[in-house]
């Protein structure tokens, strides 16, 4: 009779430790499931993220990546992005951040993944950044313009947010109309006072180096007046810029 009990005892006691040891199955669903891994590599030019897709749900997955900000729970809409395209089934991802990494600031980071139908986030990981890159101005267009003009700077490391990014002519802060990480389309500032002034973007406190703008100005060329109610009014005016 106990030979029997402890027979069926251990029976049962072998089956749990064969079922604890198998791997763990991901449930289907229509959707993708990832994990963001911890940072690594965290330098005073940037950090590593990294992540993995467990499962990528019943369609092909249209883009995965990374989103970072200074507030928890980052969206695409509202943070940083690195967006690194299709991919192919399951497995690890990871990108290393260059730009728009503030020294000594603590940052949310959230991997995500899309299909035709859904946007997945996984879990938030938090570090402390040590600082990164500045960034980089490569052209101007058009490379002169009027005060009030909108011009479009070109370049690398931009921020997707407008108060992450300041742009500069010498000393006078520049309005951003519309931006992303290699574009900032911006508006020249009223009250420069030279006309090649050094342009500057500072991205996350870390500067440009910079870079000249001509500043011209209107030229009147040819002015004809029309008599209206005994009034001499200027009728068409010929000029440049």
């Amino acid at each position: 009779m106990h030979q029997k009990f402890y027979n069926s005892f251990l029976f049962i006691l072998i089956t749990i430790l064969l079922s604890g040891c198998q791997e763990e199955k991901v449930s289907p669903r229509e959707y993708p499931r990832l994990t963001t891994l911890e940072v690594t590599n965290i330098t005073r030019s940037g950090a590593v993220f990294q992540a993995e897709v467990i499962y990528p749900g019943d369609g092909p997955i249209t883009n995965h990546g990374f989103v970072w900000s200074d507030l928890s729970s980052p969206r695409l809409e509202f943070a940083d992005r690195k967006s690194l395209g299709a991919k192919s089934g399951k497995g690890a991802f990871s990108v290393r951040v260059t730009s728009t990494l503030q020294k000594g600031k603590k940052y949310y980071v959230r991997s995500y993944a899309t299909n035709s139908e859904y946007l997945v986030y996984g879990k938030e990981i938090t570090f402390e950044s040590q600082g990164s890159e500045p960034p980089v101005i490569t052209e101007f267009s058009p490379q002169s313009g009027t005060i009030g003009d909108t011009v479009v700077i070109k370049g690398l490391g931009f921020s997707y947010l407008k108060t992450v990014n300041e742009v500069k002519f010498d000393t006078i802060k520049a309005n951003i109309i519309a931006l992303s990480d290699e574009l900032l389309t911006i508006q020249i500032p009223h009250g420069l006072i030279s006309k090649s002034p050094k342009a500057y973007v500072s991205v996350a406190g870390n500067m440009s180096s910079e870079d000249g703008f001509e500043i011209t100005t209107p030229e009147i060329k040819d002015l004809k007046y029309s008599k209206i109610s005994g009034s001499m009014i200027p009728r068409l005016i010929n000029g440049l810029n």
